[in-house]
């Protein structure tokens, strides 16, 4: 029980370490929203804390467009499909549009929100964003060794706007499935429309350019009941006060930041893997920091087919954490070996410290609502997975987007869980490394 208790008084330390970082950053520069000056100083200051234990630190620059993702493609979606439902009360082929433009709606959101393309943004806010990352060789009796497997831990620096439809918790999911239903049905009922028209249908009445047939009552009465979630949905993403952001996503930052001053310890210093530490900018615009990392540093050869991504997100408050598979909304499928390395790194972990003193931590099912800089590994070939702290049904980050999202509701325990597995997780992978290592040898 001794040995229990000092090894959580070392856990306990470095939380409350992490927690000591994210409260001078929420107090100093306070939201940090993507493409400001307080999201940059943030970073410079974080680059400059990992240049005193790091080996090599990097910070790089990056164009962004920081009001675009996601409040000004669901706005450019919602103009669209809210024009297409008023021309469906036209006459003859004028309801044409009322198919074309939602569908045109539908394209912007997917090239937006799941390609994650700028196609759309021309008249959009452009700002520049960073990234602060610190490179850690591995190291044997004070000789840097040559890294078997790169480990990237980034969190990101930038914080959201508020995001009103998280009001509704579990069901905000529902608003906005309801409201790309009510969108598919638009264009539905238009067809039925454009073929009835063809058939000389009767109109029971008739004004103009406008009429009203039996098809465009059933319209009606479903509008009546759809449209309202529809403007609902689009009021949720609209935003506008920034939020301190402390557990999405410094809890992430300050783990990073933890975990590379932890294992540069001569104690504790890693004979078989480069760690990669630090922080993005603009995830919230779209996972743009981690973008410009992979490209630049895969065009490098400083990533290759030996680097992983373990990328922790809002690790700092919830009742749960879970090891992402899938992020749905991306389309990126993370590796399943990493994800069982991360679960078997909770379990060890249990087995040192004691099932009630971790939260819980299970390899998840699709993440549905949401995304984080994994899936960016994901998507470009690297083996990965994400970390989540989450509450509720649909995993949701606690305080996801909202007001609340502060260092008072940060939690100790989910915090110490995460940081514990992380350490767990590095730890078993070089020792696995260290014996294929010491297999070859003895072959040779």
């Amino acid at each position: 029980m001794i040995l229990l208790n000092k090894k959580l008084e070392v856990y306990d330390d470095l939380t409350k370490e992490a927690f000591t970082y994210i409260n001078h950053v929420c107090d100093r520069y306070g939201p940090r929203i993507s493409g400001t000056i307080e999201e940059q100083e943030a970073l410079e200051e974080l680059e400059k804390k990992m240049r005193s234990f790091a080996d090599f630190t990097y910070f790089d620059s990056f164009k962004v467009y920081p009001t675009f993702y996601p409040r000004g493609f669901v706005t450019i979606f919602g103009i669209f499909v809210i024009f297409g439902a008023v021309f469906f009360l036209f006459k003859d082929s004028w309801c044409f549009l009322s198919l074309l433009l939602p569908l045109f709606a539908l394209f912007i959101l997917f090239i937006s929100l799941v390609k994650m393309k700028y196609w759309f943004a021309l008249f959009s806010k452009k700002g520049v964003s960073h990234n602060a990352i610190a490179r850690i060789l591995p190291c044997v009796d004070q000789e840097i060794r040559t890294s078997k497997k790169k480990v990237m831990i980034v969190g990101h620096m930038d914080s959201a706007f508020q995001m009103k439809i998280t009001r509704f918790g579990d069901k905000s999911m529902l608003f906005f499935a309801v409201s790309i239903i009510y969108t598919v049905l638009i264009m539905f009922l238009t067809v039925i429309k454009l073929i009835l028209i063809q058939f000389n249908m009767q109109y029971l009445f008739s004004y103009w350019i406008f009429g009203i047939s039996w098809i465009d009552i059933v319209f009606i009465l479903i509008t009546i009941f759809l449209f309202p979630i529809l403007i609902i949905t689009l009021h949720g993403f609209s935003g506008g006060i920034p939020v301190l952001g402390a557990n999405d996503n410094l809890s992430g930052v300050a783990l990073a930041l933890i975990i590379g001053k932890y294992f540069t310890q001569s104690e504790n210093r890693l004979h078989n893997i480069e760690l990669w530490v630090g922080a993005f900018g603009s995830e919230e615009c779209g996972e743009r920091g981690s973008q410009y990392f992979i490209e630049k540093y895969g065009a490098m050869g400083l990533l290759d087919k030996n680097s992983i991504a373990v990328i922790p997100e809002s690790i700092g408050a919830g009742t749960d954490l879970a090891i992402l598979t899938k992020e749905m909304m991306h389309l990126a499928s993370h590796n399943l070996e990493i994800c069982g390395k991360i679960e078997r790194a909770y379990h060890s972990l249990i087995k040192e410290v004691g099932q009630e003193a971790v939260v819980s931590c299970r390899i998840a099912p699709e993440l549905k609502m949401g995304a984080s800089d994994g899936g960016r590994f994901a998507l470009a070939g690297y083996d990965s997975s994400t970390l989540l702290g989450y509450e509720g049904s649909i995993m949701k980050p606690a305080n996801w987007h909202d007001l609340t999202d502060d260092p008072q509701h940060l939690s100790h325990k989910t915090f110490r869980t995460a940081i514990a597995i992380y350490i767990h997780f590095i730890r078993n992978l070089d020792e696995e490394l260290e014996r294929e290592r010491s297999s070859i040898q003895q072959d040779a």
